[in-house]
């Protein structure tokens, strides 16, 4: 936690929302996280102002049509050469669709939707952080793995909080609700904000209106003032005297009421129907999710791609003028253009495939089947890597069981199995073998990469969830995604196995 707050002190962060209640929260975590240097504003003339005046690293942005245009606020923290790269999270109500691909395609790099924590906010924060902003990027946005957004996929799997000073009223209630919902209940107002700002906060609140101390209006009132909680969903219990208490509740911000006495039916109907609203909704979040989570892997693909070309180039341009001064000493200068080739080669292989992964990313990318003899693939593969196998004293033995013509997308195996064979160099130990098989199964051919190393760490098959682990180099992970994303692809099963005993083997289980 220190290395958190020490990353904190030294950021200068600039909050924007024309509500002052959210002003006022968002501050309030930011400093308990740590920040020493906060700037607010409630209008884009403001942040101009601040934009051009101080240096802001970070910016938490609201979204609030007619109070303050959140668009207009990115627009100018993306136009500004200062901030141009810095992080934008945007903490917004909004879900339409539309607006949120404005928001995406303008730079934004975190999309919160409301309720959520401090740890929530903490974890968007660090992610943006992590990630550098450029002025035509979107940032990654995935599902909370936190239990406050925790994905319900049912309605059983939903917290619905009972509030009743009657504890023979919350039995009635939890006996017909309890075997559909998780239920949990307390005979006062007092204790419900605390339980709402929890991590495990209620899906939907039972509320009785008339109760001593605080009231359920009262509560009704805190809960939609406060934007850590307002979109909760409220069901006021009343009874039928209590008709203008109740259009006072609606009024504030509750969804529906019951009336008292508690008929299981009518109870059963109305949270049924308020959970599939709020499980819409979280579909919506995830949408949301998923559209900037795939703008970030593009992103995040591109610029990995891009400095490792950078270093190849650069590579090249040395070895190029190394030739030139010691074209004399013969054996070195051979040498030096044999990791000249080499390099371009690789080279060559990044830049022909960078436009095949971006359509698989987009999903635009057609299958083209033919057949191809297998050997014929794998030993133009490995002529590739030639030099680096010399260098490392590694040695390729390929054992083609089979060699019957495989039938599939030349160019997406070919880069599979190049992916592959190069973590296999990546890990193998100086002087070892690097073993390549092919065998022929009843409905398969089976490609198998063995090398004498161990992976350092399990892999995850998902990019976001690779990028969360923090092991190993980027250009690693980038290579695992890819090598899942081009045999789904490509319909062949990947599995691998790795352990110090057994070493490490992929396999591939290509359709004949």
């Amino acid at each position: 936690m220190t290395s958190y707050v020490n990353q904190y002190e030294q950021i200068t962060a600039l909050v924007v929302d024309a509500n002052s209640n959210m002003r006022q929260i968002i501050a309030g975590m930011l400093r308990n996280m740590g920040f020493k240097s906060l700037f607010v504003a409630t209008n884009e003339i403001q942040v101009n102002d601040i934009l051009n005046v101080e240096k802001v690293d970070i910016v938490f942005s609201g979204w609030q049509p007619g109070k303050l245009d959140g668009i207009k606020v990115l627009n100018k923290v993306r136009d500004n050469e200062k901030t141009k790269a810095i992080p934008f999270l945007m903490i917004t109500d909004i879900i339409d669709q539309d607006m949120v691909r404005q928001a995406v395609s303008n730079g934004v790099s975190e999309y919160i939707v409301p309720p959520f924590n401090k740890q929530i906010l903490q974890k968007r924060l660090d992610r943006a952080l992590k990630i550098p902003i450029h002025s035509s990027a979107a940032s990654v946005i995935k599902q909370d793995k936190n239990k406050r957004f925790a994905k319900k996929k049912d309605t059983k799997d939903f917290n619905i909080l009972i509030v009743d000073d009657v504890a023979d009223n919350i039995e009635v209630l939890r006996g017909i609700l309890k075997p559909h919902y998780r239920i949990k209940a307390v005979t006062s107002g007092k204790n419900v904000m605390q339980i709402c700002m929890s991590n495990q906060p209620p899906d939907i609140i039972l509320l009785d209106i008339m109760m001593p101390e605080i009231d359920g209006l009262t509560v009704c009132k805190q809960l939609k003032q406060n934007p850590m909680t307002q979109n909760i969903v409220i069901i006021f219990i009343t009874a039928l005297t209590e008709a203008d208490d109740v259009v006072r509740g609606l009024e504030l911000g509750a969804v529906d009421y019951i009336t008292k006495p508690i008929h299981p039916d009518v109870v059963l109907a109305r949270v049924r129907t308020h959970t599939r609203l709020v499980l819409s909704q979280r579909v919506i979040q995830d949408q949301i999710d998923a559209l900037v989570s795939q703008n970030t892997r593009r992103e995040y693909i591109d610029n990995l791609l891009q400095r490792k070309l950078e270093e190849f180039q650069r590579l090249s341009q040395e070895n190029v003028k190394y030739l030139d001064t010691k074209l004399k000493a013969n054996s070195v200068a051979e040498r030096t253009f044999e990791q000249l080739k080499f390099s371009i080669n690789v080279q060559d292989v990044i830049v022909q495939n960078l436009y095949t992964l971006r359509q698989l990313e987009d999903n635009n990318y057609k299958l083209v089947r033919s057949r191809n003899e297998t050997s014929n693939f794998i030993k133009r593969i490995v002529h590739t890597y030639s030099f680096e196998l010399r260098d490392r004293s590694l040695e390729a033995k390929l054992n083609f069981g089979c060699d019957l013509a495989l039938f599939t997308d030349t160019k997406l195996a070919t880069y599979l199995i190049h992916l592959l064979f190069a973590n296999a160099i990546e890990h193998s130990s100086r002087g070892s073998q690097i073993h390549v098989k092919t065998v022929e199964l009843p409905h398969h051919i089976l490609v198998s990469i063995q090398n004498n190393g161990e992976l350092p760490h399990e892999i995850p098959n998902d990019l976001n969830e690779l990028l969360e682990t923090k092991k190993g180099e980027p250009l690693v992970a980038l290579n695992f995604y890819t090598a899942f994303k081009l045999a789904h692809a490509l319909h062949c099963q990947m599995y691998y196995h790795s352990s110090d005993k057994f070493n490490t083997i992929f396999y591939l289980k290509f359709r004949k």
